[in-house]
């Protein structure tokens, strides 16, 4: 017989009755359920919206220890008594007032006495007064714009002991709405100290704020899931660090979809997977965040703890690298499943035909193709890229002063596409003919000029993501187009040991992109970022479905 709802509500609630060893000091059980406790859902007689009932933390001077409340619960959430009737700290905003003719908010004319009234036979929760369902508040709303009469009389519609999951999912709602509106709001911030956008201080204020409001309630809800985290980052939340990994507890906990946070922590294997995080010099090799994985043992280690925290996306890299978590924990045996995955669709090849004096893009069928993630951005880049060669050409104003044939063009084109983007060395090479007056050379650096200038449009950045696009064509091409992890990262330099040693040419590809496409990818899914991935969909449509699919897998 299938669960309900609710029953699985209750459920969690029993379990975390008997997991009461949190925030919380137990001074007693109150066996009474009119009794209001954190999160009862209030009313306000001239509201147009409830809003949750909330209790300020507390630390305990000698211990160290938060308490959220009096010191007193039931059924594992804090109990209120008479004296939580502040503004914003125990009740939040009614919408709009019906008294006020001009139609005001409740934030600019509420005015809400100092105590609720309740019976006199109530037990004391700490050392005022518990409140019922049967006790209230009154607001005497006053605007010095008019005359109001008459007052608001704030009730509880019910006492909150079951209210916990609701009160747990409007953070997330809140929290992932600000942010998306945060990174909207500052796509045209200048950047901090020539590496990242100080943007953020925004997102990073509501995380000051609510964190361990938070992560209070939520670890209370999933005791299982508190379990898997506190063994994940053991380290970090034992050390200077421990301020960080809080940050990150909250930011996985409150991502916008719960079959995410489920599968980030399934990769909390005790034993199996944790959580190094520090603050490194930026000039040492291993600066900036990564993922170390040996013996099927992996660590996800944030290394510019510091600096990640200014992102236009706070902490994003930690995402990125629970990616590659994910990849590595989903594959066989010591390999990353990312190395091997395939993709099967049916394939379409750009080339290029004559009508007349104008160039054509034609696609040819290549029929049903299992391709890797790396070879699907490979034919995906490829064809974009004599797409905007197409266009450039296509215009009468470029290269109106060559006397150049459409059969020219055409030729001219596939050079620059196959030996300059499609080369490991395409970028030197361009570079030791800059400033060379040959006709043939002349043309060549025209033609590149174009469709590189027309690729940064289509790759642009929206509301200052790095997104993934970019890094996958930067991966593709050596950085001629697009840029992410650098021509060093994906391609063997003359400075290599293994160059030197004749092991390796200059311009052999040294990784495959598929390892961090999929990262990229589950960055951005997780974190719900669509800015991320928007210019991907358009310029790499089959590697998007590919990554799509992957993640499935994983």
């Amino acid at each position: 017989m299938a669960v309900s709802g609710m029953d699985q509500d209750l459920e969690r609630m029993l379990t975390a009755m008997y997991h009461e060893q949190y925030l919380v000091d137990t001074v007693f059980y109150i066996e009474d359920s009119n009794y209001l406790v954190y999160s009862a859902k209030l009313n306000c007689s001239c509201g147009s919206k409830p809003v949750y009932l909330k209790l300020e933390g507390k630390t305990d001077p000698y211990t160290g220890k938060t308490v959220i409340g009096h010191g007193i619960t039931i059924n594992g959430l804090p109990a209120a008594n008479c004296l939580d009737a502040k503004p914003v700290v125990n009740i939040g905003l009614f919408g709009k007032c019906s008294l006020s003719s001009l139609g005001a908010s409740c934030v600019k004319i509420r005015n809400l006495e100092a105590s609720w009234t309740t019976s006199h036979d109530n037990i004391y929760v700490g050392d005022e007064r518990g409140i019922t369902k049967s006790s209230v508040l009154c607001c005497n709303p006053a605007s010095p714009n008019e005359n109001i009469t008459g007052a608001g009389t704030i009730s509880a519609e019910d006492s909150g002991q079951m209210n916990l999951y609701q009160l747990i999912e409007d953070y997330r709602v809140d929290y992932n709405a600000m942010l998306q509106n945060s990174i909207v709001s500052h796509a045209a911030s200048p950047k901090y100290n020539n590496r990242v956008f100080k943007v953020n201080i925004d997102v990073m204020a509501y995380i000051g704020l609510h964190r361990e409001e938070f992560l209070y309630l939520y670890e209370l809800y999933y005791p299982d899931r508190k379990m898997l985290y506190d063994e994940f980052s053991r380290i970090p939340d034992g050390g200077p660090y421990l301020n960080y990994a809080k940050t990150l507890r909250f930011l996985t906990y409150i991502l916008p979809k719960d079959e995410h946070v489920i599968k980030i922590l399934n990769l909390m294997v005790p034993g199996k997977c944790t959580l190094e995080v520090d603050e490194i010099a930026q000039t040492d090799p291993n600066y900036n965040a990564f993922f170390q994985h040996s013996e099927e043992k992996g660590k996800v280690v944030i290394n510019n703890i510091e600096e990640a925290k200014d992102y236009v996306i706070p902490f994003k890299s930690f995402f990125h690298e629970l990616g590659h978590a994910a990849d590595y924990f989903a594959g066989p045996e010591k390999e990353f499943l990312s190395k091997n995955f395939r993709y099967s669709s049916d394939e379409l090849e750009a080339k290029t035909t004559l009508a007349g004096n104008t160039i054509v893009l034609i696609h040819d069928s290549k029929g049903k193709q299992a391709k890797t993630i790396h070879e699907w951005a490979e034919s995906d880049v490829r064809n974009e890229l004599y797409a905007a060669g197409v266009d450039f050409l296509n215009n009468p104003a470029n290269l109106q002063s060559y006397q150049a044939t459409a059969q020219d063009k055409q030729r001219y084109l596939k050079i620059v596409v196959e030996d300059y983007f499609f080369s490991g060395i395409g970028k030197s090479k361009y570079d030791s003919i800059k400033h060379l007056n040959m006709t043939y050379f002349q043309i060549i650096r025209k033609i590149y000029d174009g469709i590189k200038l027309e690729m940064d449009k289509r790759l642009a950045n929206q509301d200052s993501i790095a997104n993934l696009a970019r890094d996958i064509y930067g991966g593709i091409t050596g950085d001629q187009v697009g840029g992410g992890h650098g021509h060093y990262y994906w391609f063997y330099e003359k400075d290599d040991p293994e160059v030197k040693k004749l092991i390796k040419r200059e311009g052999d590809r040294k990784k495959q992109i598929s390892h961090e496409a999929f990262a990229g990818y589950f960055e951005y899914i997780v974190m719900n970022v669509s800015s991320g991935i928007d210019p991907a969909k358009k310029v790499l449509p089959k590697t998007i479905k590919a990554l799509e699919k992957m993640m499935e897998a994983v």
